[in-house]
């Protein structure tokens, strides 16, 4: 059975490459760009995994995570967290108590060896 992620990303491109080479490593992949849409469909479903940005048109990443690490019913979905704006150094993973933290530009190989960690 193919394991779910859900993905938060405002950025198109972004989410389209993710999404792609996600779904060719053979994950089923739910992308949404603003946070209502993303808490709506974590409502519905528990993926097995996360992928947030942090800067959001409707919100902050570094928020939905806190809230996801909160709730007895998702606390333990690994949650990695991405930005541009911010560095692994900037203790992004402290602040929300997400599992890992990956500074755009990626390498989508080691994107993919966070993802196989974290997933499985």
């Amino acid at each position: 059975m193919n394991k779910t992620i859900f993905l938060l990303e405002d950025d198109p491109d972004i989410s389209d490459i993710l999404a792609y080479v996600l779904d060719n490593s053979g994950y089923r992949v739910k992308a949404t760009a603003r946070v209502s849409d993303f808490c709506s469909d974590i409502e519905e479903q528990s993926p097995d995994l996360i992928i947030l940005d942090i800067m959001l048109p409707d919100g902050n990443g570094i928020d939905v995570c806190s809230k996801i690490k909160h709730e007895k019913k998702w606390k333990n979905i690994p949650v990695i967290m991405m930005s541009a704006a911010y560095s692994a150094k900037d203790n992004i993973c402290d602040q929300c108590g997400a599992d890992g933290f990956i500074s755009k530009p990626f390498d989508i190989n080691q994107l993919l060896k966070r993802v196989e960690a974290l997933a499985s």
